[in-house]
């Protein structure tokens, strides 16, 4: 059975190459998990792609879209989310 952080990085994955987004506020209410947490999941996120993604809210970009071409950066961002990869 997937551990509650894998189901959480599959949400997340999921929300990235559905919505190009992640609503970290959401996330955590679904899952129980601190934005604290969240934030240090979706640091290799943010450094990597700093370029091509928009955050918003505090602390530390509550919501994170995709911000150019989605759809060609959603793969690589998810797998940066993948703890399999």
């Amino acid at each position: 059975a997937p551990t509650p952080g894998a189901r959480l990085r599959a949400a997340m994955i999921e929300s990235l190459m559905c919505r190009f987004a992640l609503d970290l506020r959401e996330l955590a209410a679904r899952h129980g998990a601190s934005m604290t947490e969240l934030l240090r999941l979706t640091q290799p996120l943010r450094l990597r792609f700093a370029g091509l993604i928009e955050a918003d809210g505090e602390p530390g970009g509550e919501t994170i879209r995709l911000a150019h071409s989605p759809r060609l950066v959603a793969r690589l961002a998810a797998r940066t989310l993948d703890a399999y990869s």
